[in-house]
């Protein structure tokens, strides 16, 4: 995960201690047209790396909402099933998700604290506008708004009978991280709206 501001001014590392253990690397914080943020969520600069099960979403998370970050720009390497994206190159920003994962923590909430969280739409309102809005910094880039990615377990990927069915859904792209960073995303906001009201 990161954002797609590669000059900001005045960057800085930055540790953080969150209440879910510790972030997968330290945060890299600057200002650009805005203040914006990094994180590396699969590897560290000395060269660990995370299966995608392995990474803990839920600090990573959290250590975004501790510096103060109100959206999240999320990057990741996908594969796609045959359908109406057929070549390599194109950045899809999702508004779908279906969930095939099984073995990682994804919520915040458990052990006393219990809520439910709207999901039908997982990304934040106004995310494939900001988006669109980013498209003329990525002119090798075909920029498509809307479509639906499943989240695999990883880390091995689809068996054959596997890709046909989602296919047969109407799956885009395929990965390994999106969803679970988007569900985190959207608890995070709640839970701080929640608590701005309290």
């Amino acid at each position: 995960m990161s954002t797609i501001w590669p000059r900001s001014k005045n960057a800085r590392e930055e540790r953080i201690d969150t209440p879910f253990g510790a972030p997968s690397d330290s945060y890299f914080t600057g200002d650009s047209r805005r203040r914006a943020g990094r994180v590396s969520f699969r590897g560290t600069p000395a060269g660990t790396a995370s299966a995608p099960t392995e990474i803990n979403y839920r600090a990573n998370i959290c250590g975004f909402k501790i510096l103060g970050c109100d959206a999240i720009l999320s990057a990741s390497a996908v594969r796609q099933p045959e359908g109406r994206i057929r070549r390599r190159g194109h950045a899809v920003v999702p508004d779908q998700f279906v969930d095939r994962t099984r073995h990682r923590r994804d919520t915040f909430f458990g052990e006393g604290l219990v809520a439910h969280v709207v999901s039908g739409g997982p990304g934040l309102p106004g995310s494939l506008g900001r988006a669109r809005g980013e498209r003329p910094r990525l002119p090798a880039w075909r920029c498509i708004a809307g479509g639906t990615y499943v989240c695999m377990e990883g880390p091995q990927f689809s068996t054959r009978a596997e890709s046909f069915l989602y296919r047969s859904w109407g799956a885009d792209v395929i990965g390994m991280t999106n969803l679970t960073e988007a569900r985190l995303a959207r608890e995070a906001g709640d839970l701080l709206r929640e608590r701005s009201r309290s």
